[in-house]
């Protein structure tokens, strides 16, 4: 039996359609991080500014 990769099992269980929606998933998934972050580190820049303690 052939070893699948990732992608060909997530869409061989029926879970996405394609594996070019599997990835696109993970790229919105990554961007949605990316914005939690950047928004976390633009928080605590401006409490450091204000002297305000985490």
């Amino acid at each position: 039996m052939q070893k699948l990769s990732f992608l060909e099992s997530l869409v061989e269980s029926g879970k996405y359609p394609s594996a070019e929606d599997a990835i696109a998933t993970g790229i919105r998934l990554l961007a949605d991080r990316e914005r939690i972050y950047q928004g976390r580190f633009e928080e605590l820049q401006r409490d450091i500014m204000v002297g305000v303690p985490n």
